[in-house]
């Protein structure tokens, strides 16, 4: 159980943490404490009808870390590096960073080395956290649809996203294969296998508005979307305009938990970004940061899956086909261990 006034230093202020960070971080006001914003030009930040505004300040010198105990890093793949070295001017071993995806330019992997400086390093990739995501998992691993088969994503994964997902919904740490059908520039399915035999399929273009899922068993399937039959777990989303405001399961709301309250009590219609899938995602991120302390969460995404993700899905775009296989539990696989080398060859920039 995190303090109930965690000290979270955020950087960035760009669309990603209007959109997420900091509506998560506000939903979570009784338990996190936002010190302050950082950002690269000075100006007031103010979301939820002005009950959260803060001025944004340029220089990290005038932080207190010894105060902190979190810190998230959205900012683009230019400027992460230049960040991370002056983090590294400061005490931050006492510190956990959220560093958002891709986490560093493919070409730039050397860059991990800044990161060994902090008390542990997270990646807020929310897709492993969206309650309709959480609530099939916990519908397969009570056996509601037999042995998990097959997963489909119709038009509601994006890129390494959609394999974060996958890989948390299919309990495996690497993918065996993916492949790319490209008929069309936006037109394109990609397969996917992993080691434990399930397979799944992301139906693109991605289009959130009208993205559904189907999650396969050998004794029937979960839906997000109408469809009859006793074979059928069926989710539905109970909303309040574009704001997500619970789920439903077979026709009958869910209980919310803990976290579910503070987000219906805090919630605000006025969000950078007003959309459905961004309030799941807001959802999910107070679940990454909640249990930011504990060493087992089951939220806890590291760097170097952020980078197996962006760097696997990129290789089946450009060659049409990517292969993997496993090693050592602590390993993982064979492609987890060439990211890890070519971080310690790769120069720093």
């Amino acid at each position: 159980m995190t303090s109930p006034q965690t000290r979270v230093l955020v950087i960035g202020a760009g669309r990603r943490v209007k959109e997420g960070i900091l509506p998560a971080l506000i939903c979570l006001q009784d338990r996190f404490s936002i010190e302050g914003i950082v950002s690269r030009t000075p100006h007031k930040v103010s979301l939820f009808h002005d009950q959260f505004n803060m001025e944004t300040i340029t220089e990290l010198n005038t932080i207190n870390f010894s105060t902190l105990e979190m810190i998230t890093l959205s900012a683009s793949l230019t400027e992460v590096p230049k960040i991370l070295k002056q983090l590294s001017t400061h005490d931050t071993r006492h510190i956990t960073l959220f560093i958002d995806t891709p986490v560093f330019h493919h070409t730039h992997l050397g860059n991990t080395k800044w990161l060994k400086g902090f008390k542990r390093i997270l990646v807020p990739e929310d897709g492993i956290a969206l309650p309709s995501f959480l609530l099939a998992k916990k519908l397969i691993h009570e056996g509601k649809i037999g042995r998990l088969k097959h997963v489909y994503f119709f038009h509601s994964g994006y890129r390494y996203h959609a394999l974060a997902s996958l890989k948390m919904l299919s309990d495996c740490k690497y993918i065996s294969a993916i492949r790319s059908d490209r008929f069309h520039p936006e037109l394109f399915q990609t397969h996917l296998r992993f080691p434990n035999g399930v397979t799944a399929t992301i139906v693109d273009p991605r289009d959130y508005s009208v993205g559904r899922f189907m999650i396969i068993g050998t004794k029937g399937c979960i839906v997000d979307y109408e469809l009859n039959g006793d074979f059928v777990q069926r989710i539905g989303y109970r909303m309040e305009g574009d704001n997500y405001r619970g789920l439903m399961l077979n026709g009958e709301p869910v209980a919310p938990d803990e976290l579910d309250t503070l987000y219906q009590k805090h919630i605000s219609d006025d969000l950078f970004k007003k959309s459905p899938m961004n309030s799941l995602k807001i959802r999910g991120l107070m679940s990454l940061f909640s249990n930011f302390e504990d060493p087992h969460s089951p939220y806890a995404y590291t760097p170097d899956e952020g980078l197996y993700d962006l760097l696997s899905i990129m290789v089946s775009e450009k060659f049409g086909r990517f292969k993997d296989v496993g090693l050592s539990p602590e390993k993982k696989s064979f492609f987890y261990k060439i990211i890890h080398l070519a971080s310690k060859l790769m120069p720093s920039v």
